[in-house]
């Protein structure tokens, strides 16, 4: 009879195990892990060097397939903060499981990994309206919600591509101050 017991007490705990993971789906957000499908998943500054400091952070937003980016939600995690100078892996965040709520064990969902100056802005959005230092955004990639109990590599984020942020538009707006005022200088002459 306690070997009876035991098997439905198993059985019951693996079900609601199972329904956990299919109400609370996650994806492992991190860029820095040993991938099937080998490609640059690093971030870079606008000089093209891989990312690093602690007051960069990288967030995630996540929709349901073909959102636009305008209607991508950030999950409910803090954003993640990038490795410190002396790290020797550059370009990468130190992330962690992060969940998608909203959404299903077996649906795709459309991810997009948005970065920029946590020293600057509280946010990504702040960051681009105060046109406060670097920041960047990913291109949209689709990610596959993995049943509950599947080999660790299925939570990844296979199809994230790295990008490289862009500076603050000021610098931009200077530099092409300085062109014109060259060109009108030389024009006079």
């Amino acid at each position: 009879m306690k070997s009876v017991t035991a098997v439905a007490l198993a059985i019951q705990l693996l079900g609601s195990f199972s329904l956990a993971a299919q109400e609370t789906p996650a994806v492992d957000f991190r860029n820095d892990r040993m991938f099937s499908i080998p490609a640059d998943r690093l971030v870079r500054d606008s000089s093209g060097t891989p990312l690093v400091g602690e007051n960069y952070l990288a967030q995630l937003h996540y929709g349901p397939v073909g959102a636009s980016e305008s209607s991508l939600n950030p999950v409910t995690a803090a954003p993640a903060s990038f490795r410190p100078a002396t790290t020797d892996r550059p370009g990468t965040w130190n992330g962690g499981y992060r969940v998608l709520s909203g959404f299903f064990a077996g649906q795709t969902v459309t991810l997009q990994v948005r970065v920029w100056d946590g020293s600057l802005a509280d946010s990504y959005d702040e960051a681009v309206n105060l046109g406060a230092g670097q920041y960047g955004k990913s291109l949209p990639f689709s990610f596959f919600i993995p049943p509950p109990t599947p080999p660790p590599f299925f939570w990844y984020i296979e199809n994230f591509r790295g990008f490289t942020l862009v500076p603050e538009p000021s610098l931009i707006g200077l530099a092409v101050l300085g062109f014109i005022g060259l060109w009108l200088v030389k024009r006079r002459a």
